[in-house]
């Protein structure tokens, strides 16, 4: 999340795909992914304020690979996984094209790559291998989401890029999306009962929509 951006009208959106993630009991936890400019009390503030959420849900650290990414967990003897996550990067999960090549060895062109990069562009988006860290047995990774460049159904590929890739397919995971134009929102998890249930809350709130709004990892929704 830039700046720049802050409280924009995909902000409000963003409190509403939210609100399909929370869950009476259940624990969130949102991390804005700050990039750019260093942030300040009052837009941390202002943050909260535009998605609805509160203090204690908020985890108000820069996005730096070199310290890691995701960063330690806080919150006692409980781990990322056990939460319901938000992440807000710049523009979202990886692309196909984004992703570090396999072969580790040394090299320039690797070393430029690796995990610890913390270049402007990489800290554009999330890694799928940052993503599988996040994934529990049953919580619920969000994830805000811009469209690529190209054209038509970007939303629908994006969710089954996703499910082949090497790091998050051998967990058999289940991804559902809302598109919203140029923006959508993911939501991850590897437990189907979950899947389900984020589908059928977009299905309502989207109304007539539907077919044209919320996809899942196998295609529409029908």
């Amino acid at each position: 999340m830039n700046l720049d951006h802050l409280g924009d009208a995909y902000d409000f959106w963003k409190r509403a795909m939210l609100n399909v993630v929370r869950k009476p009991g259940a624990a969130l936890k949102i991390m804005p992914m700050v990039t750019g400019k260093t942030w300040r009390e009052q837009e941390f503030s202002t943050y909260e304020t535009v998605l609805g959420a509160r203090t204690d849900e908020l985890v108000s650290t820069k996005f730096d690979r070199k310290k890691g990414f995701p960063p330690r967990c806080s919150t006692g003897a409980r781990k990322w996984q056990e939460y319901d996550l938000f992440l807000d990067p710049d523009t979202g999960i990886e692309n196909n094209k984004d992703k570090e090549p396999s072969n580790k060895s040394p090299g320039p062109s690797n070393k430029r790559l690796g995990s610890g990069n913390n270049s402007p562009k990489s800290l554009k988006y999330l890694k799928h291998s940052e993503l599988e860290k996040l994934l529990g047995k049953t919580n619920v990774v969000a994830v805000y989401q811009h469209a690529p460049r190209e054209g038509n159904g970007w939303l629908k590929t994006k969710l089954a890029n996703l499910q082949e890739d090497a790091d998050l397919g051998k967990h058999h995971i289940k991804a559902v999306g809302y598109e919203a134009g140029r923006v959508g929102m993911i939501f991850v998890t590897k437990n189907g009962a979950r899947s389900k249930e984020i589908e059928k809350e977009l299905k309502k709130l989207a109304g007539p929509t539907a077919k044209e709004r919320v996809f899942s990892s196998k295609g529409k929704t029908r």
